[in-house]
């Protein structure tokens, strides 16, 4: 089994909340903190699907002077790049979205529902699957909700950034729990860590 595949479908999905029209670091440069990634719920199998969930949270200076307002402006952007069926209540737009890759070479199209609202106080976006349809190992990802969650902090110009990703993933039936487990766990802490961070400069410059 490779596990690039999965890793693969988990950044996207990443990019996706993060606003990134082009995956991967960006040169534009700035100033932010982060915590270590928790599991906030414990990773654990159940009926032959690894579960858990995962947090971050940064501290980053917006660069642009344009806040949260132009954060949300920059998402909405991408919301009607990508959307299907968007619908508004009080203020949060709700969206069918399919967002198309690749996975070791072979095409990916995770489908789900995103929402986006914000304020002069947070500005969050959310994504939940609904299906994946791959011949790559990605097949294996039963289900993934992201969000991220963006707050004025109490230094000026500085923000709170908040990135979750709850994770359901199927074992192929000829690995042990224990080793399919530990090898998601490590891949998806360091890819869940790097492009957190990675998604900082580019948030920075949205801000």
């Amino acid at each position: 089994m490779t596990w690039t595949a999965i890793i693969a479908m988990i950044i996207q999905i990443l990019n996706f909340i993060f606003g990134i029209f082009s995956p991967g670091p960006t040169p534009r440069q700035a100033q932010y903190s982060c915590g270590s990634l928790k599991w906030t719920q414990a990773p654990k199998m159940v009926d032959g699907h690894l579960v858990g969930r995962a947090e971050q949270n940064c501290k980053v200076e917006g660069r642009s002077g344009g806040g949260l307002q132009q954060l949300k402006a920059h998402l909405a952007q991408r919301v009607m790049q990508t959307a299907h069926q968007v619908a508004y209540n009080q203020g949060e737009a709700v969206y069918t979205v399919s967002l198309n890759s690749q996975a070791d070479g072979q095409p990916l199209q995770v489908s789900g529902q995103a929402a986006l609202s914000g304020n002069a106080s947070v500005v969050r976006h959310s994504f939940e699957q609904s299906a994946v349809y791959t011949s790559s190992d990605a097949k294996y990802v039963v289900g993934v909700q992201a969000a991220m969650e963006v707050t004025p902090s109490s230094k000026s110009h500085w923000y709170n950034v908040k990135t979750s990703e709850a994770v359901k993933i199927k074992k192929p039936a000829f690995m042990s729990n224990a080793y399919f487990q530990s090898k998601i766990v490590s891949e998806m802490e360091a890819a869940m860590a790097d492009q957190v961070v990675d998604a900082m400069s580019d948030i920075a410059s949205h801000l």
